[in-house]
């Protein structure tokens, strides 16, 4: 038997066990490619989104800000999402807020505009670590990019922070505010803005990365997906 041939008997062995075997590979893929590049930009990131309809799934809603932290460069912004705004309770973001912001479209343009310009070669990556990245922000990401018909650099990644934060802290309920205030005190209270909540998962993964001694790399190579 060849090594190719190896590897795709291996392939299909190890997929069939997937309960999702696309995703599974995906993430291996986007592992991998995170792996090989010359530099990975790790940028906590956040949104925060309103539904037209107040009782639908919160990941069908609009984008009406956006937060993202790299290093010292900063990305936060309000967008008009072109209706109401019935969740100000939550978020404290009010119609008037947004009113003469750009539109969610204009702002997630300028938003990868920013991802773009925080690579300096097409071998370097970009990934985006979001507490519940997998399941939230990934899935309102694509069905922006999708329905807006907009483009995505290339070499941008996504990384979900909240099934590492539940294991390395051993808590069964995973919310930034649960993990934050075990491990900062009860002080804290989540603020549901994105460049504040960015802000504060990037001090709690590198108070993680540091405690156990692992690199941003070893904690997420699991965790990583592919928008």
């Amino acid at each position: 038997m060849s090594d190719v041939e190896f590897l795709e008997y291996f392939m299909k062995c190890v997929l069939s066990k997937e309960k999702n075997p696309k995703l599974f590979l995906e993430k291996v893929k986007a592992s991998y490619d995170c792996e090989k590049a010359s530099k990975i930009h790790w940028c906590y990131f956040d949104l925060e989104t309103c539904n037209v309809n107040q009782k639908g799934d919160i990941r069908d809603g609009t984008i009406i800000e956006i937060g993202a932290i790299s290093c010292d460069k900063v990305f936060s912004k309000l967008c008009n999402p072109g209706h109401k705004i019935n969740n100000t309770s939550i978020h404290g973001i009010s119609n008037d807020d947004v009113k003469y912001m750009g539109t969610t479209k204009m702002v997630l343009k300028e938003f990868f505009t920013w991802i773009e310009n925080l690579k300096d070669n097409e071998d370097e990556v970009v990934v985006l670590i979001a507490h519940n990245g997998a399941n939230f922000d990934r899935k309102v990401l694509n069905r922006h990019i999708s329905n807006m018909n907009l483009e995505l650099p290339s070499g941008v990644y996504i990384a979900d922070s909240l099934y590492i934060v539940k294991s390395l802290l051993d808590i069964k309920k995973g919310g930034l505010e649960i993990a934050y205030k075990k491990v900062f005190g009860d002080q804290y209270i989540e603020k549901h803005r994105a460049y504040e909540d960015s802000n504060d998962l990037k001090k709690l993964i590198q108070y993680l990365s540091e405690k156990h001694n692992r690199s941003l790399l070893d904690l997420f190579k699991n965790y990583i997906y592919t928008i």
